[in-house]
């Protein structure tokens, strides 16, 4: 059976020309695509590794490549800036292991001056034995002092000098548990960055994107994703012509929502006001306007969403659907993943077998029960 061209909606017919998209999969006339004959038989030569995208495909997957090559080359900076400390590391190892050395050869000069002391010891002995000989025991005396004196006053001087390599040791040793410390960081910035590019790679990049993205792009991509954490999207909220009665509607239903007294967040932590609330599109009689609603934090818009079910119990609120505020590249995603959980599990209930197929966390996976 011919299938439809996805541009002029005409048949294919077997012996016309057409043309595949490598990321959507959708038939198009090569006339319709603007694809020339020598480009088809390029398209058509076996082992072939040239790719074609349809028009749509390339404005979605435009900017993805180069911002996960830039991820990478941030991801390279790292890795070079942390091999750069493992050579400081090495460096100050080899620092240590000299200054212990050091320390050790001391030590050995301590223990000769201790050798010395002790032949000092015997010295001052034998001069105590030469005492009757000296002229009176007070003078004997006296000099016996003097000469201790001294002696005590040289192996002051020497006992300082391992306590200051000590010292110096004791620096550098800190100084290498910060930057041992610092290392295992960089290590874990670089193994979050590779999980945060493995992500966005399966996530929201198709693998047969062609290589010509910006880095701006997707760094506003992921900027836009961080200022919607902390919003979420009503639907079938009724409409007045006073636009302050949304600031009412809204306070009330998230109020019902969240009014609780086992849960932790309570409706005190609701603010809602004029500039946080707004309508999508112009007014319109025959349909009710989608609303966006801006919380103090991500943590409560994620509250909100993970127990807005209670509204289905709700006299007032019962049609209000809550929904998560996605970029439109993120709504592209999701339509992608709802489009293949449709298609598995129509398979599976051709095949006889449970169609347990669904989506969470944005990933596709099967749903088993006990």
């Amino acid at each position: 059976m011919p299938v439809d061209c996805s541009k002029c909606d005409s048949p294919v017919e077997t012996d016309q020309k057409k043309v595949s998209c490598s990321t959507c999969q959708l038939i198009f006339h090569t006339h319709c695509a603007n694809v020339s004959d020598l480009k088809y038989d390029v398209l058509n030569e076996r082992n072939s590794n040239i790719f074609w995208f349809c028009h749509a495909c390339k404005i979605t997957t435009k900017s993805m490549f180069n911002q996960l090559a830039q991820v990478l080359i941030e991801l390279a900076e790292i890795k070079s800036e942390r091999d750069q400390q493992k050579n400081e590391i090495a460096t100050l190892s080899n620092l240590v292991r000299v200054f212990n050395d050091r320390i050790k050869k001391i030590e050995d000069e301590t223990e000769m001056y201790a050798s010395n002391l002790e032949s000092t010891h015997t010295m001052v002995r034998d001069m105590l034995a030469e005492l009757p000989q000296v002229t009176s025991i007070e003078e004997g005396f006296a000099s016996l002092e003097d000469r201790i004196d001294q002696i005590s006053q040289q192996n002051s001087e020497d006992a300082k000098r391992p306590s200051d390599i000590e010292k110096r040791v004791s620096l550098m040793e800190k100084n290498y548990e910060e930057l041992k410390s610092q290392c295992e960081v960089n290590n874990s910035v670089c193994t979050s960055t590779c999980m945060s590019a493995q992500t966005l790679t399966s996530q929201i990049i198709p693998t047969s994107c062609p290589d010509n993205v910006t880095v701006a792009e997707i760094v506003n991509e992921l900027e836009e994703r961080n200022k919607r954490n902390s919003s979420l999207v009503i639907h079938n909220l009724p409409e007045s012509t006073d636009e302050n009665d949304d600031v009412v509607h809204v306070s009330n239903l998230l109020h019902e929502v969240l009014d609780n007294p086992n849960e932790v967040l309570f409706p005190t932590d609701i603010e809602i006001s004029r500039p946080k609330i707004h309508r999508f599109g112009q007014r319109k009689s025959h349909r009710v306007r989608s609303l966006r609603v801006h919380l103090k934090s991500a943590v409560l818009c994620d509250k909100i969403l993970s127990i807005s079910r209670r509204l289905m119990k709700s006299e007032n609120y019962s049609n209000i659907v809550l929904q998560k505020d996605m970029t439109p590249m993120e709504r592209i995603h999701l339509k992608r993943l709802v489009y293949e959980k449709k298609r598995r599990n129509h398979e599976a209930m051709q095949n006889q077998e449970e169609p347990n197929w669904t989506i969470q966390c944005g990933i596709l996976c099967r749903r088993y029960r006990n």
